[in-house]
């Protein structure tokens, strides 16, 4: 369900705007440019056993910027 808090970006991904802003100290990545990951060819899906309690949860390791 989404919540008063959560963002829909390019009509594909949902994410709440507070992780995203602890994400982005934590880490210096936004789910914006974390999630351009998903669009490089070469990219490696990995389901998330120990963390899919509540949903299905995937480990994806991509370049950002490999579009093409």
């Amino acid at each position: 369900m989404i919540g008063p808090d959560d963002v829909i970006y390019k009509n594909r991904y949902i994410w709440n705007r507070y992780k995203n802003d602890l994400n982005q100290k934590k880490h210096h990545l936004s789910f914006e440019t974390a999630s351009l990951a998903f669009d490089d060819p070469f990219h490696i899906e990995e389901f998330d056993e120990e963390n899919s309690i509540a949903e299905e949860r995937f480990n994806i390791t991509g370049i950002p910027w490999r579009t093409s």
